[in-house]
This record gives C-alpha cells, structure tokens and sequence, in this order.
C-alpha cells in the first residue's frame, strides 16, 4: 500500500466492503493478497476464483475523486470502484493528447 492513502480514502474502502459502487463486481482491497482474495473467492465461486488468478489487475480496488482532483481527500469526494470502471471514469477528466504528425518526404 502507497503513502497516498489517507484515512478517508481507507474509509471508503472498508465502507464499500470489497464491492465496487458502480458495477457491483467484488474486488480485492489494496491492502489484501492476491492469494487471499482467491482463496476467499473460491469458497463462494470459483469461476470469480479462477479468472482472477489469470487477471489479477481486473479485480483490484480503486479510490476515485468525484471532482477529478487528486488534492481533494474528503470523504463525500471519494468513490471506490474497480480498475475498469475507475478507468472509465477518471478519463473523463484527462486532457487529449494531440500527436504531431511526421511529414514524410
């Protein structure tokens, strides 16, 4: 686990109880093995066990700002979700990113 994690981000984590908030998938907490979540998995479904053994990332716990600003660690600004949908949601708020064309001869 990073240094960046603040209290009110581990709060929305433990809050969430391991589920994302917007697509309801179970993940795995950033502070949790990947050995540990399969075997806890695999009592309950173990085609949830077996995928995330093959795509671990798939399965992990993110912490999102609402407002897209990293700074801002208040509780009612933090929402977990899981990599895919904190994907989704935090390219909202990147800027595009322009490529120069080469000119070819």
């Amino acid at each position: 686990m990073t240094t960046t994690w603040t209290n009110n981000k581990l709060v929305a984590v433990q809050d969430a109880n391991g589920i994302c908030a917007h697509c309801g998938r179970v993940c795995r907490l950033p502070w949790q093995s990947l050995e540990l979540f399969v075997r806890e998995q695999s009592l309950a479904s173990e085609g949830i066990a077996r995928e995330a053994r093959g795509k671990p990332r798939r399965y992990q716990m993110r912490v999102v700002h609402l407002n897209g600003r990293r700074e801002d660690d208040r509780r009612e600004n933090l929402k977990p979700l899981c990599l895919g949908c904190a994907v989704s949601y935090q390219s909202r708020f990147r800027r595009p990113v322009y490529v120069r064309r080469r000119k070819y001869l």
